[in-house]
């Protein structure tokens, strides 16, 4: 028989056990009802790491739907300093080999994810896991793979978030990109292991794909042949355009010297430039082919009208006027040919500010509708700021700069018979523009007479079963604010023809080692054997001639 005593004892355990037993389960309720959010939030800081997944990016492909840009899936080493089983052995290892990344780590304590490295080679990839690191992890990233590095200039590339930073993958950034996918990566109870939750917060939208009118085959070919010109004359840099004047569609955009857009770390932005749209410079004697085009149309100066050259050099209201070589008598068309200054400085006399608004009508002083990075306007001198000599130095192609690109469409005008057409890169299903129903810019009559002009100069340069037509041009650079007297651009603007063919070749060189040379010895060879080049490949892919 149980006593008083024994009887109190064994009550005031039972009612401690209740007591602990209803303070277990308040605490219970306490932390899995009433504090429920908070240690949610606690455990997914501890156990869950949000990370935005970019889509691959979109393709990119050449006219005949040749993938110039490939996405690959690389190993990038991150860490989580607040999930790692030996902290301080993390430490110590950031501390050896990752100095920045240990400072990043100690001035945020409040992250959860770092960086480590990223884009690891396989050799990196494969000494990271040999190290066996708590709390560094791995995840793969879609990275951009450029296959042709001779369209490095025109298809630009992205920086290591896979942003567009340089030509069409910045031009483009927005349509290659789509929208990025967010993620839980969640570990497991070791942290040995991380994976993509199936739970996806938001869904993300693919890049989408783009087809561009460059013929990379073309590409590779122009590629080759301007820099063996480049690399024989040991000049800075050059450049070639092929644009179809009927349609505007650009077949090859070449720089040289190109770079590896695989291996951008490090690299001068300014190499990564594409010259044909970038970079300005005055015509020379290409412009004179715009000159007469405008006195032609104007009718200040007719086709076969004597012209006194005025031998070597001459004065000219004050100006002095100097020809390449001594030049007579000759009709319009001859002086021309033979790209007298003084004969064209005389039809700039009779055009006056109507020559500023000819080389505005063929699209001179403004940017194409590429909307290419970089692309700059140029610059025509505006009437209400000439000097009294402008008039005529602007003939010869003085007092306006203007890029390549520019040239390529002013000179679409006369290949086209009169009409303007736009450059254009991207494959969007316009439509081909409809002469027929359009006005012209120049009356049939003065498109005749300076093709007729600009074969006789291209007759120096012959293709079998074709005709180059054309104008060679040489100008000063300008140096500290003064024209140099060693340093120089050659250019050359013309168009192939056959039959209804045509496509329109410009080229440029800039700043051969050699001073005093002239366009024809420099860009004349260059223009001939791209256009031999375009011809062949073009009639051996069967192009049909345009009607």
């Amino acid at each position: 028989m149980m006593r008083k005593g024994d009887k109190i004892r064994v009550g005031i355990l039972f009612v401690t056990c209740v007591a602990v037993y209803i303070g277990v389960l308040a605490r219970l309720f306490w932390v899995q009802v009433m504090r429920q959010d908070f240690f949610e939030a606690l455990a997914t800081q501890q156990y869950q790491v949000g990370v935005i997944g970019s889509n691959p990016r979109g393709g990119i492909f050449d006219r005949y739907g040749q993938q110039l840009v490939l996405n690959k899936e690389v190993p990038s080493a991150f860490i989580l300093p607040h999930s790692a089983l030996d902290r301080d052995e993390l430490l110590n290892f950031l501390h050896r080999y990752y100095p920045a990344v240990l400072e990043r780590v100690l001035n945020h304590p409040e992250r959860y994810f770092f960086w480590l490295e990223r884009r690891l080679t396989s050799e990196r990839h494969e000494w990271l896991k040999e190290q066996k690191i708590s709390g560094i992890q791995f995840a793969n990233e879609s990275v951009r793979h450029y296959a042709f590095q001779e369209l490095a200039h025109v298809v630009g590339f992205t920086d290591i978030d896979n942003h567009g930073i340089a030509g069409l993958e910045l031009a483009l950034d927005k349509q290659l990109a789509g929208e990025a996918s967010k993620y839980r990566v969640a570990k497991d109870a070791r942290a040995k292991r991380y994976y993509f939750d199936k739970k996806i917060e938001k869904e993300g939208v693919a890049g989408n794909a783009v087809r561009i009118t460059i013929d990379h085959k073309l590409q590779f070919l122009l590629y080759q042949d301007l820099a063996r010109a480049i690399e024989h004359f040991k000049a800075i840099q050059g450049a070639v355009i092929v644009l179809d004047p009927f349609t505007g569609e650009i077949l090859s955009m070449v720089s040289y010297p190109s770079f590896d857009a695989n291996n951008t770390n490090g690299i001068d932005l300014s190499v990564t430039k594409n010259v044909a749209v970038t970079e300005c410079f005055e015509l020379g004697s290409v412009m004179k082919m715009f000159s007469a085009l405008a006195g032609l149309e104007e009718g200040v100066v007719d086709y076969n009208e004597e012209f006194d050259c005025e031998g070597k050099v001459t004065n000219i209201k004050g100006l002095r006027v100097e020809n390449w070589k001594t030049l007579g008598v000759m009709p319009f068309y001859e002086a021309v040919k033979n790209s007298s200054n003084v004969a064209v400085a005389k039809v700039g006399l009779r055009l006056g500010s109507k020559l500023y608004d000819h080389l505005v009508r063929v699209g001179f002083g403004r940017k194409t509708q590429l909307n290419f990075p970089g692309e700059r306007a140029g610059f025509i001198n505006p009437p209400n700021k000439w000097s009294r000599f402008s008039v005529m130095v602007m003939t010869f192609g003085y007092e306006a700069t203007v890029t390549l690109m520019q040239s390529a469409r002013a000179l679409s005008v006369i290949a086209n018979g009169g009409y303007y057409v736009e450059p254009y890169l991207v494959q969007d299903g316009r439509q081909k523009p409809d002469f027929a129903n359009s006005k012209p810019l120049y009356s049939q009559k003065s498109i005749d007479e300076i093709t007729s002009i600009l074969e006789l100069v291209g007759a120096r340069y012959p293709i079998p079963g074709f005709k180059l037509k054309g104008k060679t041009g040489t100008a000063r650079m300008v140096v500290d604010g003064h024209y140099s007297t060693t340093k120089h651009v050659y250019t050359f603007a013309g168009f192939v023809v056959k039959d209804g063919y045509r496509r329109v070749v410009v080229t440029c060189i800039r700043e051969p080692e050699k001073a005093h040379m002239w366009a024809a010895e420099v860009v004349g060879p260059l223009a001939q054997k791209v256009a031999e080049r375009l011809a062949i490949h073009d009639f051996n892919k069967g192009v049909l001639p345009h009607g």
